[in-house]
């Protein structure tokens, strides 16, 4: 993000300007060093002209030099070979002080500030060896000593403020790294919270949808079986009905062979007693004929008579046993279709019952479906609700922490240009600093308002483009439509007639007597139409307007 790069830049660019004061800080201390040993050989010093600029920022309040201090002691120093040699004990103070101030910057710092704090060290041991090796030197030695002694304590001042201006920038840096780091971890967190919402709203986007697709699986399933039901019961009742028909023409048929019985055996009971009769006389024509009364001889009637009646007695009792025989059959015949019929109806009661177990059981089984299915339906709709709700939560979450990184970048921007405004204006000014940047943050507070006011003006003008309100007349209402006419002359037509009719309805509403008189016209004129209606008979008006057809009839 473009705060993080910042507060980076920000942090190298103090790096920087550590590596630089410890450079600089270095190269003074050797400088020095040289300057000690090529004193003790030779009594002139050669200039050198190189400038180094050290950035100073406004929170050490301390001035820093243009000009590195063999610069400033070539230029300050004067031949003076007359003073005592008493520097010795000022220089071995100030090789302790180098020897123990830069010992304090190894704290707030890494690697270089221990490799400078070693390094002051073995140059102080070094030059502690040199001024042993030197406290019998001549003249020269001393005088140079002594024209450096004014210098000692300009550089330990300096060396201090640089020392101060160190440790307060390391403060400053080792503040912004803290804070950057705390940033980068708030940061990390809720990068790690949107990505485990996001991967939590998709999970529960797509277990609904896996929901829905059993759903829809199980209830396509529910809706082919019972298709397949429907179907089998659909054949079953077909079969059904053909069993039914079955039975019924069984029925018929037994009725049928019902009512021959009852005819067969009628006709066979007229018939045996029609026989039983002819018997009867046959065997009174018999006694007779034995008797003899019959007027006639024995020889003459009896032997044909006699064979004739047995013939027919034969014959009777042959119809008579094939009559029996056709009635038994007739009897079995009804018994094993009464035995057919039996069977035909228990197998289909039984049918017939296990239909309507089986049509019970998936009807059951149905409503079991719906019901499943309408808690499946109540669960969505729960589920959706929650994700609602969720996905308000997750975006409220959201808005949240882009306003905390908002806000994070507006400090870090504030930090940024009070710092800037401390580099280029100074400490004495922050108060005014202050007061620039309140007037900045409602500047811009006001500029978006202005933004967010300009786009609502322009949202409103946007939908009152078609409202025109002429400033000359009051009472013309606010809206006034037009008619949508293709044709120009119709247009200007409708138009003409249109401002008319608004023209007198505007001087109807500005003047009591105009509205007075036209509503007693207009209920007098409504009087008179109603008059002519009521009056009017079709009879006279034929009358009075065909009197020449009244007088002169046809013929």
């Amino acid at each position: 993000m473009s705060w993080l790069s910042k507060v980076t830049d920000m942090a190298g660019r103090a790096e920087e300007m550590l590596n630089r004061l410890d450079q600089s800080a270095g190269e003074v201390i050797q400088n020095t060093v040289e300057k000690a040993r090529s004193s003790s050989r030779s009594t002139s010093y050669q200039r050198l002209d190189h400038d180094v600029s050290i950035p100073i920022t406004e929170e050490t309040g301390l001035p820093m030099p243009s000009q590195t201090h063999s610069e400033y002691v070539t230029k300050t120093r004067k031949p003076n070979s007359s003073r005592p040699s008493t520097s010795n004990i000022e220089q071995n103070e100030f090789i302790t002080m180098l020897a123990d101030e830069p010992g304090h910057r190894s704290k707030s710092h890494g690697a270089p500030s221990s490799h400078h704090d070693a390094f002051p060290r073995e140059t102080a041991q070094h030059v502690l060896q040199e001024e042993k090796s030197f406290k019998g030197s001549n003249q020269s030695i001393d005088s140079i000593a002594a024209s450096e002694a004014p210098d000692t304590s300009a550089m330990r001042g300096q060396l201090l403020a640089k020392d101060s201006q160190i440790a307060m920038l390391r403060n400053k840096l080792t503040e912004v790294e803290r804070k950057l780091e705390k940033k980068n971890e708030e940061l990390w967190d809720m990068k790690h919270e949107k990505e485990s919402l996001e991967t939590e709203a998709a999970k529960r986007r797509t277990e609904p949808n896996e929901g829905m697709e059993e759903l829809r699986l199980a209830r396509q399933k529910a809706v082919d079986a019972r298709e397949s039901v429907v179907a089998e019961s659909s054949q079953l009742r077909k079969r059904l009905i053909a069993i039914e028909e079955d039975n019924s023409t069984l029925q018929d048929q037994l009725r049928l062979a019902k009512f021959n019985l009852a005819e067969n055996k009628r006709e066979f009971d007229e018939y045996k007693d029609k026989a039983a009769k002819i018997l009867f006389a046959k065997e009174k024509l018999v006694d007779s004929l034995k008797q003899g009364t019959g007027g006639l001889t024995a020889t003459n009637v009896t032997p044909a008579e006699l064979e004739e009646l047995k013939v027919e007695r034969d014959m009777a009792r042959a119809d008579l046993e094939s009559c029996q025989l056709q009635l038994y059959n007739l009897r079995s015949e009804m018994d094993e279709q009464e035995t057919r019929t039996r069977e035909q109806q228990r197998e289909l009661s039984d049918e017939r019952r296990s239909l309507t177990e089986e049509r019970s059981q998936w009807n059951i089984t149905l409503q079991m479906l719906n019901e499943k299915l309408e808690c499946a339906k109540v669960e969505h709709e729960f589920t959706k609700a929650e994700l609602r709700r969720q996905e308000l939560e997750f975006q409220k979450t959201l808005e949240e922490k882009e306003k905390e990184l908002r806000r994070t970048v507006e400090e870090a921007r504030q930090r940024k240009r009070e710092e800037e405004y401390r580099v280029h204006q100074g400490p004495g000014d922050m108060a005014s600093a202050e007061k620039l940047l309140q007037k900045q943050s409602e500047l811009e507070q006001l500029h978006r308002d202005n933004q967010v006011l300009t786009l609502r003006l322009e949202r409103l003008q946007k939908n009152s483009q078609e409202v025109s309100v002429p400033i000359n007349d009051p009472i013309q209402p606010a809206f006034r439509g037009s008619l949508q006419v293709q044709n120009a002359h119709a247009r200007t037509a409708v138009n003409a007639v249109d401002s008319v009719c608004y023209k007198f309805v505007s001087v109807i509403r500005g003047s009591p007597t105009t509205r007075l008189a036209s509503a007693i016209y207009f209920v007098v004129l409504h009087f008179w139409l109603f008059f002519i209606i009521m009056t009017y008979t079709p009879e006279a008006h034929d009358s009075a307007s065909f009197p020449a057809a009244e007088q002169h009839p046809t013929t």
